[in-house]
């Protein structure tokens, strides 16, 4: 199956429907909101923060069902991606991550049926296999999860099959394999990486560093979102969507140190030194994407080493321009401050 013929169809299948997608101001929510309005749908976001200034955020909250219930009105499609997620706050907050994780996709699922949403797409994640026990991972290994997270999304996924099967709403779920790229926040491995190696500093690497990931542009994730957003007609289907590459935390330290140019050398820690606990490291994980494949005719076409580059060229200049605007800031204050000083003086 081609996938550019495939894509093509996607725009066909997008254009002018209307669609929500919650948590749209988020790292593959905003990525995925851009690529939905060049396939012209009719995109509205349901976020509490709004990203970059769009004037299509509609504010709420995902655990108010009544706001949420308003946002769906007239929708076509939901792309469920509000969710909390992130070491620190699965350890500090687990009954918040449980809350907005698998009740807030509960209340999801109701509004979108209450309001007639033909089609209802859940991010699930990875995580709910936990350390598989055999890679790679197919889409209908048993889930393990070790994580908050993990369970929440396993048990969000149970009902949003549940809700197919008793409901005319169709429900679609990609499973994500380790997304990384521009807009994504610095707690996560990856980018944490390109954040200490762009200030100089040596990514700091858990145990042996010899667990391994399968790291996924996030231009290829938001691709086969669409495509089994588009092209899935079952009542509930699953997708794995990820890069096939084995990669080690080693692997990767080295890759990024090699782009920079930099005399670098890893840190190495051991497991609970910091929130790094042996017991929930992930020691090996990689996708089988035969489905995906087959079906929609995904494939992967950035480079574990491209996609490095790309995120490494757009973190270096975003970070510069904040560094740009924050002493502007500065200097805007110290002219305030002076002005306020003369001020009083000639009083």
């Amino acid at each position: 199956m081609c996938m550019k013929e495939n894509l093509r169809k996607t725009e066909e299948y997008f254009r002018g429907k209307k669609v929500l997608v919650t948590g749209g101001s988020g790292f593959i929510g905003s990525h995925l909101v851009d690529r939905l309005e060049k396939l012209g749908a009719d995109v509205k976001i349901f976020d509490n923060f709004n990203r970059n200034g769009k004037n299509n955020v509609i504010y709420g909250d995902i655990k108010n069902y009544e706001q949420l219930s308003r946002s769906m009105q007239g929708m076509d499609i939901v792309f469920h991606y509000a969710a909390i997620l992130g070491v620190e706050k699965i350890i500090d907050i687990p009954e918040d991550v449980l809350e907005v994780n698998l009740m807030g996709t509960r209340s999801a699922l109701h509004a979108a049926v209450q309001n007639k949403v033909q089609k209802f797409i859940f991010a699930s994640s990875s995580e709910i296999y936990g350390n598989p026990r055999r890679i790679p991972v197919v889409e209908d290994d048993d889930p393990s999860p070790i994580s908050v997270y993990g369970v929440s999304k396993l048990a969000s996924e149970a009902y949003c099959k549940s809700i197919a099967l008793n409901n005319d709403m169709k429900v679609v779920i990609p499973r994500y394999f380790n997304a990384y790229g521009p807009r994504q926040v610095e707690k996560f491995v990856m980018s944490n990486f390109i954040s200490r190696v762009s200030q100089d500093l040596p990514p700091v690497i858990y145990g042996d560093g010899e667990q391994s990931r399968s790291y996924t542009f996030i231009s290829d994730a938001i691709i086969g979102t669409i495509l089994a957003a588009a092209l899935s007609q079952n009542k509930c289907e699953i997708f794995n969507i990820g890069n096939t590459q084995k990669c080690t935390l080693n692997d990767l330290a080295e890759r990024i140190i090699k782009l920079s140019h930099k005399d670098l050398t890893p840190e190495y820690k051991t497991f609970g030194d910091g929130i790094r606990v042996e017991s929930r490291e992930i020691i090996n994980r990689q996708p089988d994407i035969e489905k995906a494949q087959k079906r929609l005719g995904f494939e992967i076409t950035t480079t574990l080493d491209e996609g490095i580059k790309r995120y490494y060229q757009w973190y270096v200049k975003e970070h510069k321009l904040r560094s740009l605007m924050d002493e502007i800031y500065e200097f805007e204050k110290s002219i305030v401050h002076t002005e306020e000083t003369l001020e009083v003086q000639m009083r």
